[in-house]
């Protein structure tokens, strides 16, 4: 089979993963998925390539030589569809574990299928409403303030104000705040302004103050000193910004709607007499109480008590409300029978596989895996050079402000000079008190310039004078490099043991498809195959 070489394995993954998205959701509704391959009559098309390499991006398929191989990934699907296809077999898909994942799924897909009818769908963000918005909320306010952390102070500077006092005067005399010391105005935007000093100045005229405006636990006396338009030259650098915030504000108005209109439609009880604090901590309730109920849905005290005991920041009333929302969502997204839709219906189908797939694996094949100390010591002899310690390196080094210094010292010591007497005499960074000792170091604690190059000095060389940065010149000298040695077992026994586990997960996969594969049905559809990868070439642009 004919294998795509790329140029970069990122860009092509991207390519591959978008350009098919993109003809998927563009193609005409009778318009088949291409069939990859088929396995006891159960077909592999283009769209479970897509979710394979969505989920998994297949890196162990991907790592060499950069290229990609389309038939390797379709039989590494069809692996995958054996085990599926028996753990079907095996009644896996009856699985208690099994079953409620999916049903969480098709909530999860119902959920955000109601959501993007309901809202996403109904949103419209005009580039009128973007103007106006940049207009209200970019609009220049100038003022001054007194901060004062009591309100008798801030009744005292009022007092003082209305009988002639001048404000900067004042400023100065009370305000705790660092800005009387510079008497400079505050200049904000609408959108980055306090809300309640905000409020409070819209009251009010230019030159005028306002009465106290607490915020926190401070008190805040301003006066306001004029307003002035939008800048437009700011515009397209914001509009953007202000159409995403827009959107997510109409998003959250809409979604209330909704959720208004589900009320309005909904069979609600709560039961107020137990959300006080007084009952939920009696220990003799029955634990079988209904707290609440949405269209026969119940809530009851038990479980909501496990609630409380997660969510202990929000109060008894909040954590029932939101549980009630969230039914009324979802009795209403799967009352709508989203699963149903075709797109929707191959996402169930992928992710259910591939929830088999797992589950097979987890309960047929893991328990066989047996790895002892015995193996794990095989591979760490056989393997050792693979747990060779980072090569360390023993430098000094100094620093010089100009490269002509740097290109002078490093002339010195190539005639001879002593370096720790250089380094301690002009070098300019901390290290000059040590006579330059950087000690040891591994290679990725050094500057890249010097790593390019680490392996070409001998102990006793010199670096070339490297620029650090725009007042910054470096000379290193190499005084030792560490010998070869081998991490301890115990060091590297987990890394060891995850490898060795690895392997045999892999081996043992290989011995149960083989075993399955002889009595499967199975049929590749190279021309199909030939047909995706001509697109992928095309869409590539190779």
């Amino acid at each position: 089979m004919k294998t795509i070489k790329v140029l970069n394995y990122l860009k092509l993954i991207i390519i591959f993963i978008v350009s098919f998205l993109i003809f998927n959701n563009c193609a005409s509704s009778d318009k088949k998925e291409l069939v990859l391959a088929t396995i006891d009559g159960e077909t592999i098309t283009e769209g479970d390539l897509i979710y394979s390499l969505t989920i998994s991006h297949r890196r162990e398929d991907l790592s060499s030589a950069g290229t990609l191989n389309l038939s390797t990934y379709i039989n590494k699907l069809v692996e995958d569809k054996i085990l599926v296809h028996d753990a079907r077999m095996a009644g896996m898909d009856n699985f208690p574990e099994v079953v409620s994942a999916i049903d969480a799924f098709i909530l999860r897909e119902s959920v955000m299928k109601l959501r993007e009818e309901e809202v996403l769908n109904k949103v419209i963000i005009t580039d009128e409403e973007v103007k106006e918005a940049f207009k209200k909320d970019y609009e220049l306010f100038k003022y001054k303030f007194i901060e004062v952390n009591s309100e008798d102070v801030a009744k005292k500077v009022i007092m003082d104000l209305r009988n002639g006092s001048n404000f900067e005067d004042s400023m100065k005399e009370y305000s705790i705040h660092p800005s009387k010391e510079t008497d400079k105005e505050n200049i904000q935007t609408r959108i980055s302004m306090n809300n309640e000093i905000y409020n409070a100045i819209i009251k009010i005229k230019q030159g005028e103050y306002t009465e106290p405006v607490k915020i926190s636990d401070k008190y805040y006396i301003v006066l306001f000193l004029g307003k002035e338009e939008a800048q437009e030259s700011d515009f397209d650098n914001l509009k953007e910004t202000i159409k995403t915030r827009l959107r997510k504000q109409k998003e959250k108005e809409r979604g209330d709607e909704c959720l208004e209109e589900l009320k309005a439609r909904a069979k609600i009880f709560i039961n107020k007499e137990f959300l006080s604090e007084e009952n939920l901590n009696k220990n003799d309730l029955d634990p079988e109480l209904i707290v609440a109920q949405v269209d026969g849905e119940k809530l009851k005290l038990a479980d909501f008590r496990d609630m409380i005991k997660q969510a202990r920041r929000y109060s008894p009333e909040a954590i029932v409300n939101n549980w009630i929302e969230r039914k009324l969502i979802d009795h209403e997204a799967l009352s709508r029978n989203y699963r149903n839709i075709p797109e929707v219906k191959d996402r169930i189908k992928r992710y259910q596989d591939q929830l088999l797939k797992n589950t097979y694996i987890k309960t047929v094949i893991l328990p066989q895996i047996k790895i002892d100390e015995e193996m794990l010591k095989n591979y760490y002899s056989e393997h050792s050079k693979d747990f060779m310690k980072p090569v360390r390196y023993k430098m000094q080094m100094l620093t010089v402000e100009t490269e002509k210094e740097a290109n002078e010292i490093l002339e010195n010591l190539k005639n001879g000079a002593d370096f720790s007497w250089l380094a301690k005499k002009k070098s300019k960074d901390r290290l000059s008190q040590k006579s330059g000792e950087l000690g040891w170091v591994t290679e990725k604690e050094l500057p890249e310039k010097l790593r390019q190059n680490i392996g070409k000095l001998k102990p006793g060389d010199f670096s070339d004078v490297l620029k650090i940065d725009e007042s910054e010149y470096a000379i290193y000298m190499l005084k030792e490099v560490s010998k070869k040695e081998i991490e301890d077992f115990d060091k590297v026994k987990d890394q060891i043991y995850k490898i060795c586990f690895n392997e045999k997960l892999k081996e043992n996969i290989n011995q149960i498809v083989s075993k399955l594969k002889k009595d499967a049905k199975i049929f590749v559809h190279d021309e199909n195959i030939k047909l995706l990868e001509d697109r992928l070439l095309k869409q590539g642009g190779k």
